[in-house]
């Protein structure tokens, strides 16, 4: 390409398109699962790619109820006046809600942080603000039992069924690749 007065315009500089990042992920997806495709052939990788594809597969329905799960004890931080984490603080951009989001998310994936109410703190020593102190720590145990320990534990069971149900029928898939292919080619 060149510009006006028929310079050459280096590549980089002659495309913008602010949709360019997600061209490029969306390429590399298709060629991983382009080049899965072309594994499943092999009788010994062949049973790895299929485990892989039906795992996420059965994972869809476990994913949706993590981030819901992730909303709900977002939800209740946000009500019981949470202070952010310093570490997350530092992230830009996400607001209050997505701040405690990020924090659920860190602690639920086994990064834990303690909570921090010291702006509560702040306020006319009542009732209710003891009674808040509690609620949080409360909230913060239980996210932590449910989402760290039964949550996880779920997605290894699912992992795991998904194992059973493709090594029953291995050899099924494998033939059924090859004939696949033999069909593409043919």
């Amino acid at each position: 390409m060149t510009d006006e007065n028929g310079n050459m315009i280096p590549e980089q500089e002659a495309i913008h398109s602010p949709f360019l990042p997600f061209i490029k992920i969306q390429l590399v997806a298709l060629s991983f699962a382009k080049t899965l495709h072309f594994i499943t052939v092999y009788e010994d990788l062949g049973f790895f790619v299929i485990m892989v594809q039906r795992s996420f597969i059965d994972l869809i329905p476990f994913i949706m109820s993590y981030l819901f799960f992730q909303c709900f004890w977002a939800t209740v931080f946000a009500v019981l006046k949470v202070e952010i984490d310093g570490e997350v603080a530092s992230a830009v951009g996400l607001g209050y809600f997505g701040s405690l989001f990020l924090m659920v998310w860190r602690n639920s994936t086994g990064k834990l942080g303690l909570q921090s109410y010291s702006g509560l703190n702040a306020m006319p020593k009542s009732a209710l603000l003891y009674v808040n102190i509690e609620l949080i720590w409360f909230a913060y145990f239980a996210q932590i039992i449910f989402m760290l320990v039964i949550m996880l534990n779920f997605i290894i069971a699912i992992i795991d069924q998904t194992y059973v149900a493709v090594n029953k029928n291995r050899n099924i898939f494998v033939y059924m690749n090859k004939a696949e292919l033999n069909e593409e080619y043919y």
